[in-house]
């Protein structure tokens, strides 16, 4: 038997931009099923990272799931289902992030597209965008969520402008874990043979106007290439954040056969716990007490009264280590001689750091390839890739700190090196909180009892 599906053509792109530490966009394009989805993080911590990949993975189970129970399907009755789908996903996030102090304010921005047949549905709340081009011109779908406000600048502003002393900022007024119900915007359009349609997180709009975007969108380049061109354009304008594009064009409509549909189901992995997420979890709090550790020797390092300061370092190095590192580099003012002193290979609390790492890495390779399933949502290879994100960011911020912290002279007081330990401190704590999180988040509801 046969069915009518649209054809898609489709490709994205993502990148972390010129001047963010760690990648907060996330996208996610199922072709088969008509979703493609773009979200960018709150906060600038690691769990808005978490956020994005969360919602971004879960939001088309949650179609499914919706759509399973339905006898008969139209247009005003997805738009329902898709409005409910968000404020649910929402409240969910919420109510649940809150419970945990590492997640608390954990939220996203979402931008989805779903084309069922010639119809195409436009999921929003925040200020990434969806823009239509058709027969030259381009417009923008979505409405921008926001009010614009200030704020003291952040030592991550201060990194790339140091005499930054307050930051222009849009305070966002819908978004995924907003602290009141949700009030998304769900757009229905009827789609033309050779439509283009563009999800994008805000780093693009922001540094790339949109007539550039237009020129580049309706251009003959294959989509691939027009995702490599916007990306590129972003940066040589500064990347002042991360940046995600997803491309798709409407070929019309196709017949294909049921077993053709059954082949493009999402296979359901059962990855069989083997201890690995509860060993996983305890290698994770004792890494946090490495970096406890290590935020606070660096506060007692920074104290105004020198003298103060040193003889804190002193205590938390070891009279003699500490006495040997200052014969060998006198003159080094305490945070200095803290950060030099505490990340040398010899130093205990490097060697248990390590140590505390290299316990961890096997319970995360077997999460990942045994794709165990953490979450009554996502699947295993979802919670897998959201983990690994994080520890791949998290490395990448400690080679960082490693490095400047190997260099001969630096100033401890710019802040920069405080920055990256909380942002390891960060990922640690997220990854902690995802692990309480996970089992929690979007259970199912038993039907009731007869």
């Amino acid at each position: 038997m046969a069915a009518v599906l649209p054809t898609l053509q489709s490709a994205h792109l993502s990148d972390i931009g010129r001047q963010r530490l760690t990648h907060e966009d996330a996208c996610h394009c199922d072709a088969h099923m008509g979703l493609f989805v773009v979200c960018d993080g709150l906060g600038g911590r690691p769990s808005g990272e978490a956020a994005s990949q969360i919602i971004a993975f879960g939001l088309g189970h949650l179609i499914r799931r919706a759509l399973r129970k339905l006898t008969e399907l139209n247009a005003d009755t997805l738009k329902d289902i898709l409005q409910r789908i968000a404020i649910d996903l929402s409240d969910q996030m919420r109510g649940h992030a809150n419970q945990i102090e590492a997640l608390k304010g954990m939220g996203a921005t979402l931008s989805a597209l779903l084309v069922d047949g010639r119809n195409a549905f436009i999921l929003h709340a925040g200020d990434s965008r969806c823009y239509l081009h058709r027969g030259g011109l381009m417009r923008c779908l979505t409405t921008d969520h926001f009010r614009m406000g200030t704020r003291p600048a952040t030592a991550v502003d201060q990194i790339t402008h140091p005499h930054l002393t307050s930051v222009n900022q849009r305070l966002l007024t819908q978004f995924i874990g907003i602290g009141r119900p949700l009030e998304p915007e769900v757009v229905h359009l009827q789609l033309q043979r050779g439509d283009r349609l563009l999800l994008c997180s805000d780093g693009l709009t922001d540094p790339v106007p949109d007539s550039e975007i237009a020129r580049v969108l309706g251009s003959s380049m294959t989509l691939r290439d027009i995702c490599q061109a916007l990306v590129t354009r972003a940066n040589d304008n500064g990347g002042p954040d991360n940046i995600t594009v997803v491309a798709v064009e409407y070929g019309g409509l196709r017949i294909v056969e049921r077993e053709e549909l059954r082949a493009s189901l999402p296979k359901q992995t059962n990855g069989r716990p083997i201890g690995a997420s509860s060993k996983f979890h305890a290698a994770l709090l004792e890494l946090q007490k490495n970096l406890d550790w290590l935020r606070a020797g660096v506060k007692e390092a920074s104290h105004r009264d020198k003298m103060t300061a040193y003889a804190a370092v002193k205590q938390r190095l070891g009279a003699d280590v500490f006495n040997h590192y200052i014969e060998k580099h006198p003159g080094e003012s305490p945070a200095h001689a803290f950060h030099r002193a505490v990340t040398l290979h010899e130093s205990a609390w490097r060697r248990q750091y390590e140590a505390n790492q290299s316990a961890l890495v096997p319970h995360l390779i077997s999460i990942v390839d045994h794709a165990i399933r953490l979450s009554p949502l996502l699947t295993g290879d979802e919670t897998a890739a959201i983990l690994s994100t994080l520890w791949r960011d998290w490395q990448r911020v400690e080679e960082r700190y490693l490095t400047i912290c190997r260099r001969e002279t630096f100033n401890p007081a710019d802040h920069a090196l405080d920055l990256l330990i909380e942002q390891m401190h960060g990922s640690v704590t997220t990854m902690i909180g995802l692990m309480e999180f996970f089992p929690r988040f979007m259970r199912p509801v038993p039907p009731a009892s007869a």
